[in-house]
């Protein structure tokens, strides 16, 4: 043994090393390790449910829930609010948390002059703070309270932006002739106005050249078309929309548009037919499962969707009253009878 240990590490055999790093108890043997459990199973829609299940009757859950009703009718009644609503995933004690916050600022003297600009509102927690295009309050959930009452104090700027956006649109389908403008991603106000601006600088610009004219169809009637973010490139969606960032030069939204007109048309008439059986198969889903809620997320096109539903329906699932199901692309129980499952969850079930 001395012998051995003489030996440099690195000159040792690999099993030599095991053998000796086992005797000396520095080292588990194989029998003795914790066996890992099968992904495949461990991400099951069985085992999704029975958590949610379990979740669902918890008494911690329904003393939360009770809570969050409670919250919200004293803010409704308080504020004057029209409603309040959680939008950043399915996490309720961060809903609560948030509630709580601003339940604490309805109490401060300072912040009631602020908060009356909230009345007949919806207001909802959400990824960002600003003016939804449906004209509803977004505080994000992540900031402190402090930051919602200074939006609030300039939150008239955010309103008159808003109150332009259907003037923007319509010059945008104009100079574009007459395609359909489709709002995507439910986009903060202000920030959307700014890039529809930019998208109408850009390509008025351009079109101002004999030759660019040119290059255009007579109409763009049966064609639709959505303002992105910068950080996106421009493209055609799953379901026929032209996808423009709103830092795209003029010379290129035309040339992308004209190359992908026939594209474009294709993807429309899939996703028609796509539409039209999701629905079919999303009342199937809520009755024959008998689910309080069956939603999912904007990136699950209907095609994706209509895959799920399907396998939903063949999965040999029972009831699962009481349970919300999230269609997504990741396998969570996060609390209060929600399950996420991705669309393709029959891939590794």
């Amino acid at each position: 043994m001395r012998s051995i240990l003489k030996m440099a590490p690195w000159a040792m055999p690999r099993a030599l090393i095991r053998r000796i790093l086992t005797s000396c108890q520095l080292l588990a043997r194989e029998e003795d390790k914790p066996q890992s459990g099968d992904p495949l199973k461990e991400h099951s829609l069985d085992v999704c449910m029975r958590q949610a299940l379990s979740r669902t009757e918890a008494s911690e859950m329904s003393s939360l829930r009770g809570k969050i009703e409670r919250l919200e009718q004293g803010l409704a009644q308080s504020l004057g609010i029209r409603g309040v609503r959680y939008d950043c995933g399915c996490n309720l004690e961060r809903y609560h948390d948030c509630l709580r916050h601003l339940d604490v600022l309805t109490g401060e003297e300072e912040a009631k002059a602020k908060l009356k600009s909230l009345r007949d509102r919806l207001v909802v927690f959400a990824p960002f703070t600003g003016i939804s295009l449906e004209g509803h309050v977004m505080l994000f959930s992540g900031d402190a309270p402090s930051g919602w009452l200074g939006f609030l104090a300039e939150m008239r700027l955010h309103e008159e932006q808003l109150k332009l956006i259907p003037l923007y649109e319509r010059a945008l389908s104009a100079v574009l002739l007459g395609i359909q403008i489709e709002r995507r991603q439910c986009p903060e106000a202000r920030a959307y106005a700014e890039s529809l601006k930019q998208v109408i600088r850009a390509v008025s610009e351009h079109l101002r050249l004999a030759e660019s004219v040119e290059d255009l169809p007579r109409s763009l009637r049966h064609h639709h078309l959505a303002v992105v973010s910068s950080s996106e490139t421009p493209k055609v969606s799953q379901t026929g929309l032209f996808l423009v960032p709103n830092t795209c030069p003029g010379p290129d939204v035309v040339d992308f548009i004209c190359r992908n007109r026939e594209v474009a048309s294709k993807r429309v008439q899939r996703y028609r037919q796509d539409i039209q059986e999701e629905r079919q198969l999303w009342r199937k889903c809520l009755e024959e499962l008998d689910l309080q809620r069956l939603s999912k997320d904007d990136s699950v096109t209907p095609d994706k969707m209509v895959m799920a539903l399907k396998n939903l329906l063949q999965s040999g699932l029972k009831s699962c009253r009481g349970l919300s199901l999230h269609i997504t692309n990741y396998w969570s129980v996060p609390t209060d009878g929600i399950v996420c499952i991705p669309w393709d969850f029959h891939k590794s079930t």
